[in-house]
């Protein structure tokens, strides 16, 4: 069996994950701006937003699994002796504690159609926040 040789990592290697978090940015904006919109919106309305959060939600866990799964345990060995690199990295994991909370609290205002739609605005607006504050990846380029 042969074994291939990995290659260092590069800007451009982080560029798709600069567009997965460009895109999880825009599609939050999109939930909470949709959400505003719900509070007078019939049930199938409420349907469709269900909808677009369960697939949002369904890729945002996919990300972070994969970034913590393999992304991190890549980068911190070639990021060791950086250690303004090692402190976004650690920062970014970090975040991960902070929005997978919040993605169960939405899921739950979502779950209740009754008294949720005050809440539901604010939970999203608070996980565009912290969306927008997450995607700091291009400040740590190991070197090879």
């Amino acid at each position: 069996m042969t074994t291939a040789h990995a290659t260092p990592l590069s800007a451009e290697d982080l560029e798709v994950v600069h567009l997965i978090h460009a895109a999880l940015r825009r599609d939050t904006e999109r939930l909470a701006d949709f959400a505003q919109k719900w509070r007078t919106a019939d049930p199938g309305t409420h349907d469709a937003l269900l909808l677009g959060w369960h697939g949002f939600s369904t890729e945002l866990h996919t990300h972070h699994s994969i970034e913590d799964v393999y992304v991190w345990p890549f980068m911190r060995p070639r990021l060791a002796d950086d250690a303004g690199a090692m402190e976004v990295l650690d920062a970014m994991e970090a975040e991960h504690s902070v929005i997978d909370p919040a993605l169960a609290e939405i899921e739950n205002a979502l779950d209740d159609r009754e008294t949720a739609t005050e809440r539901l605005g604010g939970l999203l607006d608070g996980l565009v926040t912290s969306l927008g504050a997450h995607p700091r990846m291009r400040s740590v380029t190991p070197s090879p």
